[in-house]
């Protein structure tokens, strides 16, 4: 492909990684998932956009800025996948300020490293004056194959979470992870083989490409999966031991969560509902009047709590008796 034609394919990259990235950002309510997912395909956006930049511009500065921007942008696409994955495994994750710090350190200093002169020939050769192309001879240097590593590392944790949850989950749970198992497995088998089509310092990284069939992907997923629609609890959040029915509905009025006793009270009172009721609306497994009575109850911390007790069955007199 020449520059113009590589050009226009990464643009169609960011556009894709764009909406879908608008398109998660407006579930962030719902889910700190969703959070994540944008900040990843903003990373995608930043990641094509640059590439159409500096294929298309003939700049000294853009030439001088593409290394530092890339590794930016890629850092946070691999930042994002293992936020995303985490929280779709455990909701009630939140990254602890060393993992935070630990996650901005590594590519804040490869950043640095890209942008100050002395350094900047350790992580990626200068690009060759004017448009550059796919005869464009580019040397990675060894910075750049650590942060490489650094970010196989971290997506491969990544990964090893959704499988957990992929193997342990049921229903929508289980489609969550094996989707986002899916289109993230398939990105990362594109970089790999671009890294390794660029070890000799020729060739154009495609990775955003593969972004592009994951971008569809996640786009297909949020619409018809219900990805970030429903976000699992932490199992400690319901006792599985207690012998009352707890269901757990989210606050758009998703059951999210049924311990066994809910579980067993459903099949019993509701033998039509034969798969699954996880995912779907609270009014069509419990019905109207639960939907009201959990709608009236006082919101604490973000929460509603809503207990239902058996109505006392009145005793009939007994006829000649005393």
């Amino acid at each position: 492909m020449g520059p113009q034609v590589s050009a226009l394919v990464f643009a169609c990259a960011a556009l894709v990684a764009t909406c879908t990235g608008l398109l998660a950002w407006r579930w962030r309510d719902r889910t700190p998932a969703a959070t994540a997912l944008a900040a990843t395909m903003a990373g995608v956006a930043t990641w094509s956009a640059a590439d159409v930049t500096v294929l298309l511009v003939d700049s000294t500065v853009v030439r001088r800025l593409y290394a530092p921007v890339l590794l930016a942008a890629i850092s946070l696409v691999v930042v994002g996948t293992y936020a995303v994955a985490r929280t779709v495994s455990d909701p009630g994750w939140r990254a602890p300020r060393s993992s935070r710090a630990l996650l901005a350190l590594v590519p804040a200093l490869l950043v640095l490293a890209a942008v100050l002169p002395a350094t900047r020939g350790l992580v990626m050769s200068d690009l060759p004056p004017g448009p550059v192309g796919d005869e464009a001879q580019v040397t990675l240097g060894p910075l750049f194959l650590v942060h490489s590593a650094w970010s196989y590392v971290l997506v491969g944790i990544a990964y090893g979470h959704l499988a957990r949850r992929w193997l342990r989950g049921a229903g929508v749970f289980r489609r969550q992870a094996g989707v986002l198992l899916c289109s993230a497995a398939f990105s990362t088998l594109g970089s790999v083989l671009s890294v390794i089509a660029q070890l000799d310092g020729s060739g154009t990284d495609v990775t955003p490409l593969f972004f592009v069939v994951t971008g569809l992907v996640d786009c297909w997923a949020i619409f018809r999966v219900g990805l970030l629609r429903v976000v699992p609890v932490a199992r400690e959040q319901v006792v599985d031991t207690v012998p009352d029915a707890v269901l757990v509905v989210d606050p758009a009025g998703l059951l999210i969560d049924v311990n066994p006793a809910a579980a067993r009270m459903l099949r019993r009172l509701r033998p039509e509902l034969s798969e699954d009721p996880v995912g779907r609306p609270l009014v069509e497994v419990a019905g109207a009047v639960a939907v009201d009575v959990l709608g009236g109850t006082e919101r604490r911390d973000g929460h509603r709590v809503a207990e239902v007790v058996p109505r006392p069955v009145a005793r009939r007199p007994r006829r000649g008796g005393r």
